[in-house]
């Protein structure tokens, strides 16, 4: 659980002091978290990570990105975040082959020859 304090503190890194308490309870009305609760949970967390983000206001990506480092740093058994399906795949991949960087290589080749090329003028039309 993590302190409503603690949440506060990363709006007031972003926000003034007013604007913060507003833009707190704006998001949290957003993602349906109870203002009155204590404390917020991670799953309360991610909610309102996304509520903010919905909610369309400039320059708000770091704070996005300072909640979502905060339910990282929960206890191993109160985190429910899952890793990364990007970095699943690359891990379960197998290693490109020698034959394959070749082939990549002629196709990287093949691109830059089509955009050296001229590129024809586009034709007058009918005039109305």
């Amino acid at each position: 659980m993590f302190s409503k304090s603690k949440v506060l503190s990363l709006f007031d890194a972003r926000f003034d002091y007013a604007s913060a308490r507003i833009v707190l309870g704006d998001a949290l009305a957003k993602a349906g978290v109870a203002a009155g609760k204590e404390g917020l949970e991670g799953e309360d967390l991610r909610r309102l990570a996304a509520a903010l983000t919905a909610l369309g206001l400039p320059r708000v990506d770091a704070l996005v990105a300072a909640l979502t480092d905060l339910v990282g740093t929960a206890p191993a058994g109160k985190s429910k975040a899952a890793p990364e399906p990007q970095a699943q795949a690359e891990a379960d991949a197998p290693p490109p082959s020698e034959e394959s960087g070749e082939a990549a290589e002629a196709d990287q080749g093949a691109e830059a020859d089509e955009s050296d090329a001229p590129k024809a003028k586009p034709g007058k039309g009918k005039k109305r």
